[in-house]
């Protein structure tokens, strides 16, 4: 028996399709996700995890938290602009203002806490912005002794999330090997690549998947094709009993874009993954329908840029990096026939200086549609690991899958809150066996 490349149209490297969902696994570069929850309001880490509360998805023009009592007159058209208009909690964000003319006197207020001037030339004015004592948009206005303008924006504070998680997501390509595919004839390469803001938590994409470095754990697997996870240990109750679950809360959040751009060796344009706002896909930025790998060089870097909604403006250099080719040297996959593969191989890989190592194995059911069996490790980059015997089902004879990918987490700074950018670059290399 040959195994089929039909199950990879299982979007392994989509977060689309099998779905972040609310109550069940992450499902991207083959992970299955439980813990991965949509936010209606910009950066609400503790209130705001109802997926069904979708009707507060974009900032409130109107929440100026400033009303006027002076009698000084509004100079209407006193302020074109302010850049950036977001910024942390923390406070100590510069903002630009435009228009003018601004007399020497000129005060800058944000939400009505002041801000500190550092230059007046006139027609621009740089300001410190102040702490605040929570999230969520602001009036920006400037006081002078003949009038007061009031920005045609509101700034949006951000919480503070120094430390923490800011965006997730996976920046993917991924190699078959061998010629033991369907017809003999090794499937085309895939690539893909998605992405979305969190609210701040300090986790990186490994704990969705496994407890810790050097270990392994089950996912879900729905063996009927219902849609549903399986009561795998007969207790009565699909839960963490069943399969790995992130204990965290990992929200996301709408930044109201229609769209973001990945600038690399080109531009690439990624969209929402649905247009309901009722599902996590909304939240999410993806190259819909797969990219072309050309457009993945190894290790490429890619700039971030977001031209509307609340991030409007923001532009963040070297936001992701791909990641590059790892072949395991044991077993081997690259071959013309399928090699053994136990329920505990042991594999061996030359290092790469890699984040970690994610080691994928599992097996489909006898129409070779739905997974019987599917177990990841997250292992450090040390050029050997044993895989975990803790399988749902292991049928000697029938085709086991692999997917052994190299994983680069990003490391950057995000500044409307601070928080990092732990995108991750993976670089999958697909094979098979026959289990024994």
């Amino acid at each position: 028996m040959k195994p089929t490349a039909l199950l990879f149209s299982i979007p392994l490297f989509c977060a689309c399709e099998m779905g972040l969902q609310t109550n069940g696994p992450l499902f991207d570069s083959g992970l299955l996700d439980d813990d991965l929850e949509p936010s209606s309001e910009p950066s609400d880490s503790n209130t705001d995890t109802d997926v069904t509360d979708t009707n507060d998805t974009n900032v409130d023009t109107n929440d100026t938290n400033d009303s006027d009592t002076n009698t000084e007159p509004d100079l209407a058209g006193l302020i074109t602009g302010a850049s950036p208009l977001y910024g942390t909690t923390a406070g100590g964000d510069t903002v630009s203002i435009n228009g003018g003319p601004f007399t020497s006197d000129a005060t800058v207020t944000f939400g009505g806490v002041p801000g500190v001037v550092l230059s007046n030339n006139g027609s621009m004015i740089r300001v410190n912005t102040p702490a605040a004592s929570i999230d969520g948009p602001v009036e920006v206005r400037v006081d002078m002794d003949d009038g007061y303008g009031i920005a045609p924006d509101n700034f949006i504070y951000f919480s503070d999330a120094i430390g923490k998680t800011a965006t997730i997501g996976v920046v993917s390509k991924a190699e078959y090997v061998g010629t033991y595919w369907n017809n003999g004839t090794t499937p085309p390469p895939e690539a893909n690549i998605w992405t979305a803001f969190t609210n701040p938590l300090d986790v990186h994409y490994w704990e969705l998947t496994t407890p810790s470095l050097n270990t392994c754990a089950r996912n879900g697997i729905d063996a009927n094709g219902d849609g549903q996870f399986d009561d795998v240990n007969g207790d009565g109750v699909v839960n963490s009993g069943d399969y790995y679950q992130y204990s965290g809360n990992l929200t996301v959040f709408d930044i109201g874009a229609s769209s973001i751009t990945f600038d690399g060796s080109s531009s690439i344009n990624m969209t929402r993954a649905s247009n309901d706002p009722s599902t996590i896909q909304y939240y999410m930025y993806e190259t819909i329908g797969g990219l072309d790998v050309s457009l993945m060089p190894d290790n490429a870097f890619y700039d971030l840029s977001v031209t509307d909604g609340s991030l409007a403006g923001l532009t963040v250099a070297q936001f992701a990096r791909a990641s590059r080719q790892v072949i395991p040297s044991s077993p081997n996959l690259n071959t013309s026939s399928l090699s053994y593969i136990s329920s505990s191989q042991s594999f061996s890989w030359g290092t790469s200086g890699a984040d970690w190592i994610e080691i994928r194995m599992y097996q489909l059911d006898a129409t070779n549609t739905y997974l019987a069996s599917d177990v990841i490790c997250n292992v450090d980059d040390t050029g050997s690991f044993t895989f975990q015997n803790i399988h749902q089902q292991w049928t000697p004879g029938n085709p086991v899958y692999i997917q052994f990918s190299r994983a680069y987490e990003s490391n950057v700074t995000m500044p409307y809150n601070d928080g990092i950018s732990r995108v991750v670059g993976m670089y999958t290399i697909l094979g098979a066996g026959f289990m024994n």
